[in-house]
């Protein structure tokens, strides 16, 4: 082969296939490993059944050159035995033809001697025996890989037998185990199971799985299913748990526990004010469903419902449970926090276990001392001695604040107080007022006349206003012109006009006929063109009681404006 020109081969593998089994087609391009493009489907014969599930480029040494290629892999099941030929196809390398060879494969019958094809199982990993009322029992699911099939992940795990509590736990991972003897991967799943029932009983699981089918050779066939699998059943024997022996500050413990060393938020406390108590108890068992032991009520401390927390490794069982009380001193003569009863049941030893939580040393001082901060180990004598760097104090979620919070006066919510609504209503007020307030500017300066009507009014009313002064004072000159002022300012917005251009006629015109009114205007005009043409003052009799008249003139011209 020359390595400048460009070739393809094709191959099965195995070339002798059994029936149900996967196998493999292959074909490989040289010369190239882009721009290849094969038929898509491959012509294969009617039965035989190809699946691309990878191409991967690569290199080849050829007459001591090196050569780049690329592979691509075919899942080949059949649907029936027989000889089936892939004939030869084109594949295009960079827009060159270039000829795939035909290749064939043989389905048999499985023989005699050939194994079944196997699936994946699954087993529960519990030990037949003995168990108690209660008791946590250390439980897996365990889904082993076979020959044909490998396990890709545990979906769903239930419980269909047995009167047990179940809880699948999250987090499954892969493990290589010793099972009857053998070594084998498996996907291993931990369980809690808790009987709740005494007597025999036989207890079973369920899971749906995603499986991975393997092809003759051991690959990926890139062939992903789901299963259901049933474990088979476990016989177990459940006991109640023993009244004899029965040891004080039992709450439900059952299993292999120790306890850790009390600690107390501070080593002196003031009569009144809480401290916390934090214990912990440590080992395998039903961590959960221990209850916190109770402290016995006592006229030196009142103690409240404690907090309870579990952290546990999911694997190898083995937790703590953390219960922190808290406790206010009553008396000043107190020494020491309680000692509180504690006990748990051993399965192995099928004994009760006394692990009762001993008392612990504190000073309490009257109320308005100063209490002092946590005590600590006496450090050993040192050459150097230096002052230790302070610890700043752990916090600790209880049910009851250590300091009093904000005071307030009431303690009703805020939204019943008059003014947290006034708060929440003004900025919508005040939005609403800014949206009114643009409105009537734009009517208004959609209407100019309500703007010249407006401010004619309130000049005639400023001239009336000086037309009654002037007629009080018997100053006649200023009497006719404030009146004639106020009649021109009343009568403007009509005409659109300037109020000082307005003359006698306009007036007239804008009032009824036959009125009284007219006279008045009549007789002011004249007076005031008279003074204002011969240059002489003008005497006017009666400008008093002319004065109603020219009041009901103006507010009838007010009066006719559209």
């Amino acid at each position: 082969m020359n390595p400048g020109t460009l070739s393809a081969t094709a191959s099965f593998e195995p070339q002798i296939l059994r029936l149900m089994r996967f196998g493999e087609f292959r074909v490989k391009i040289f010369g190239l490993s882009s721009g290849i493009e094969l038929p898509d489907p491959l012509p294969a014969p009617e039965g035989l059944i190809l699946d691309l599930t990878d191409k991967a480029p690569g290199t080849t040494i050829i007459n001591g050159q090196r050569v780049m290629s690329m592979t691509f892999r075919y899942t080949v099941t059949a649907a029936r035995p027989g000889t089936f030929l892939v004939p030869s196809f084109t594949a295009t390398v960079a827009g060159q033809a270039v000829t795939v060879p035909a290749s064939q494969v043989v389905v048999q019958e499985p023989g005699p001697d050939d194994l079944p094809y196997q699936p994946v199982k699954a087993v529960l990993d519990l030990a037949p025996g003995e168990y108690f009322v209660g008791q946590m029992l250390p439980a897996r699911l365990l889904v082993f890989d076979t020959p044909d099939e490998t396990v890709q992940a545990v979906a769903n795990v239930t419980k269909p037998s047995g009167d047990f509590l179940f809880q699948s736990q999250s987090g499954s991972r892969r493990e290589r185990i010793v099972w009857q003897g053998k070594e084998t991967s498996a996907l291993v799943t931990p369980l809690r199971l808790t009987p709740i029932k005494p007597g025999e009983t036989d207890v079973s699981l369920q899971a749906i799985i995603f499986v991975n089918k393997l092809n003759a050779i051991g690959r990926s066939s890139g062939n992903t299913a789901q299963a259901m699998l049933d474990t088979m059943p476990v016989r177990v024997r459940v006991r109640a748990l023993p009244e004899e022996g029965r040891k004080p500050g039992f709450t439900g413990a059952i299993g292999k526990f120790e306890l850790g060393q009390p600690v107390l938020s501070a080593g002196e406390a003031i009569v009144g004010d809480p401290i916390n108590l934090t214990v912990t108890i440590i080992g395998e068992g039903n961590l959960e469903a221990i209850g916190a032991p109770a402290i016995e009520p006592n006229d030196m401390w009142q103690s409240f419902t404690p907090t309870m927390s579990v952290d546990r490794d999911v694997f190898s069982g083995r937790g703590a449970k953390t219960i922190t009380y808290t406790l206010i001193p009553r008396r000043v003569d107190t020494r020491a926090v309680p000692p509180i009863p504690f006990s748990y049941f051993d399965p192995e030893r099928k004994q009760y276990v006394d692990l009762a939580i001993p008392p612990q040393p504190i000073m309490v001082k009257p109320a308005g001392a100063t209490p002092a901060p946590a005590a600590a180990a006496t450090p050993a004598p040192q050459a150097t001695p230096e002052p230790p760097a302070p610890k700043a104090a752990e916090p600790i979620l209880t049910g009851l604040a250590e300091k009093p919070g904000t005071w307030r006066r009431s303690p009703s919510p805020i939204s019943w107080s008059g003014w947290f609504w006034a708060g929440q209503a003004a900025p919508a007020l005040a939005l609403l007022s800014l949206w009114l307030w643009r409105r009537r500017t734009d009517y208004l300066a959609a209407h100019p006349e309500i703007v010249r009507r407006r401010t004619a009014r309130i000049a005639a009313k400023r001239h009336l206003q000086a037309a009654r002064i002037a007629a009080g004072r018997d100053d006649t000159d200023g009497f006719i012109n404030a009146s004639i002022d106020a009649i021109r300012a009343a009568t403007a917005p009509l005409d659109t006009t300037e109020a000082q251009s307005i003359v006698m006629e306009d007036v007239l015109a804008k009032l009824p006929r036959e009125n009284h009114a007219d006279k008045a205007v009549r007789e002011l005009f004249h007076c005031g063109h008279a003074k204002d043409f011969s240059g002489h003052h003008t005497t006017l009799s009666g400008a008093t009681e002319l004065l109603p008249h020219v009041e009901k003139t103006v507010a009838l011209i007010e009066r006719r404006q559209p």
